[in-house]
């Protein structure tokens, strides 16, 4: 899938077929979180979300759990391709969930909040998974902040890190072609920057962010394939 753009905080299946009509590689919803967010969904919701993507869009289950017990449940509740770990899921938890769900794409989220981001992003070098994601965070958000980091520190992490590297944080579409450019990451994902007052998607919106994101991406040679798992991907 090339490029990675992921549309997040996706709370319907009409929002999803927004999403995949404006040409995203991947979708991801909400589901088991500790902090604030106004999209998160049921597990049935986003088992039916994903269940309608078609197989060339990736279903991102995107939670905050860090237990291995509740992760395996929620993805056996939604039947994600992919999932995203926040929180502060440790390496041996990681290491587990791959275990026992290896065909599953694991994507790590790491908190860009100063310098130190890019040798938390190496500690993850030979962990089992696809791609680590960048991201804003705040006292009570875990992401969709709405808030850009120092694009410079994550653009340290794209050369450091042994893994594709997704830029999150702020995104939108009126600066998610400056990101690309600045960052050179393999993927780009956004949420509330395509929202509308109240957490509903706008169409505009994500089809501006979009085709933006492509356009950039088609300039530069840095996209690579974050779709597959470590032990399929090429």
């Amino acid at each position: 899938m090339f490029p990675f753009i992921k549309i997040c905080g996706v709370q319907s299946q009409a929002e999803a077929k927004l999403c995949v009509s404006a040409g995203v590689t991947a979708v991801g919803c909400l589901v088991g979180l500790t902090h604030k967010a106004e999209d998160k969904v049921t597990p049935d919701v986003a088992a039916g979300i994903f269940a309608s993507l078609p197989k060339e869009v990736l279903s991102v289950l995107v939670t905050h759990l860090t237990e291995v017990d509740d992760l395996v449940e929620y993805a056996n509740l939604t039947k994600p391709r992919a999932i995203q770990v926040h929180g502060d899921a440790s390496l041996q938890t990681v290491e587990r969930l791959a275990s026992r769900l290896p065909n599953v794409v694991l994507i790590k989220a790491v908190h860009v909040l100063d310098q130190g981001a890019v040798e938390v992003a190496r500690e993850w070098d030979n962990a089992p998974i696809s791609a680590i994601l960048l991201d804003s965070r705040t006292a009570d958000r875990l992401g969709g902040t709405g808030q850009t980091h120092d694009w410079g520190i994550s653009a340290a992490i794209v050369r450091a890190s042994k893994h594709p590297v997704i830029l999150a944080g702020g995104l939108s579409p009126a600066n998610v072609g400056d990101a690309i450019r600045a960052v050179c990451p393999k993927g780009v994902d956004t949420n509330s920057g395509v929202e509308v007052v109240g957490g509903a998607k706008d169409p505009l919106k994500v089809r501006a962010f979009v085709q933006t994101a492509r356009d950039e991406f088609a300039r530069c040679d840095s996209v690579g394939d974050v779709c597959q798992p470590p032990n399929t991907a090429k």
